[in-house]
């Protein structure tokens, strides 16, 4: 018997009316960086997404690439302006005096807006 992941219920007129989506596993992997990082970020619906750059330290056992997977912690904590001493986080991270950082990614699902997108374009 098949497993049913997600469900979307969607009206006539291509609105969202219903969602469920089962939780798959969450993939983090967590490494100890020194100066310079071999990342380059993008802040995207206030995370930020590594855009370019791949380490071994990062593929972990189920990771493949980094490249997609969002920065979640800066030292065992959430990647705010508290965590960066006020200061934008690429600023942070060109800094060598930050150096060592522990750094969190995983990977993110959609977004509701994605999903309310995603939704509407399976009515057509």
């Amino acid at each position: 018997m098949a497993n049913i992941y997600c469900v979307i219920i969607i009206n006539k007129f291509g609105s969202l009316i219903y969602h469920y989506e089962e939780r798959a596993q969450v993939y983090e992997a967590t490494s100890s960086y020194q100066y310079p990082l071999p990342f380059k970020f993008k802040e995207y619906n206030e995370t930020y997404e590594v855009i370019f750059g791949e380490t071994d330290t990062v593929k972990g056992k189920h990771i493949a690439q980094s490249v997609g997977f969002t920065l979640t912690k800066i030292n065992n904590r959430p990647p705010t302006l508290e965590a960066t001493n006020g200061r934008n986080l690429q600023e942070f991270l060109d800094d060598c005096q930050n150096y060592p950082l522990t750094l969190t990614f995983s990977k993110s699902g959609p977004s509701m807006n994605e999903k309310i997108t995603i939704a509407s374009t399976l009515h057509s």
